[in-house]
């Protein structure tokens, strides 16, 4: 499996270089201690199993009949040593009860402010289910990071402040894997400006 993830990211990035799994979490033992949950409202990421299944789950669902709760909560990864770095990210999902798309997925500095938020073109297909849980979890592709001069959190952000939905997620893989590049003087995209939004 190794190879094969391996083989896709030489082949996506055409770089067959060696390279760094700088962050693999199936959260199979829980959420790690170095990852984090922030949350403005009523609801949170949380850890959850079914089955073989291990995942962090988010809702704003608030109950039969009732208004879907506005609510913001941010799943962040550890700090990732991007610089001197071509990275992607991939991660898997499933979802239920689709009715909108909460999901944003941003990097924070290390201060644990916005950085740049990742075009929702490259995960919004995943959030397909507008029935009851079916446990299927689809992989995103490779995304591509920016290149960047200092660390930064990866964050998954469930935000019904601006999208109207009470939409189940659930995350259930997380992988980042990078080749070696010389570093920037200061912060440059490595993908096309069409693939990365700046966050203002």
């Amino acid at each position: 499996m190794k190879y094969l993830l391996s083989l896709a990211v030489c082949m996506f990035m055409g770089i067959c270089a060696a390279q760094t799994v700088l962050l693999s979490e199936n959260f199979a033992s829980g959420l790690p201690v170095e990852w984090e949950v922030q949350t403005d409202g009523k609801r949170a990421w949380e850890f959850k199993t079914f089955r073989d299944a291990s995942y962090m789950q988010m809702s704003a669902y608030a109950g039969k009949g009732k208004k879907g709760l506005k609510v913001k909560s941010t799943l962040f990864s550890p700090l990732l040593d991007l610089p001197g770095k071509q990275c992607s990210l991939r991660f898997s999902m499933a979802n239920a009860f689709a009715n909108g798309k909460p999901l944003r997925i941003l990097l924070y500095t290390p201060k644990k402010t916005p950085s740049l938020e990742f075009a929702n073109e490259h995960f919004e297909t995943l959030i397909d289910n507008p029935d009851f849980y079916n446990n299927i979890y689809k992989e995103s592709d490779w995304i591509p990071m920016p290149i960047v001069s200092e660390p930064r959190y990866l964050a998954f952000v469930y935000d019904t402040h601006k999208v109207s939905a009470t939409t189940t997620l659930q995350i259930g893989e997380v992988d980042v894997w990078c080749v070696e590049v010389a570093q920037p003087e200061s912060d440059a995209l490595s993908a096309d400006e069409d693939d990365l939004v700046e966050n203002g």
